[in-house]
């Protein structure tokens, strides 16, 4: 597995068979392994956009959407 964000990155690495996770996926995945609690991820991603983490608003909705949900 390879833990990038930038797409040119991302994409040799899924061209050379390579799983690839983000920041936003490994908060994910923390999340429903049941290490990290929901809210804490929602911060977290919070914190990232706050500090530079680029990526489109519309993602950051869904994946904030998605951690709360596994709150209930």
């Amino acid at each position: 597995m390879v833990l990038a964000d930038e797409a040119e990155v991302r994409e040799a690495a899924e061209d050379a068979g390579f799983k690839v996770r983000g920041c936003l996926g490994i908060l994910t995945v923390a999340v429903k392994s049941g290490i990290l609690p929901s809210q804490q991820a929602i911060r977290d991603v919070d914190n990232l956009v706050s500090t530079g983490y680029r990526v489109s608003e519309d993602i950051i909705r869904e994946v904030k959407e998605a951690l709360s949900r596994r709150e209930e």
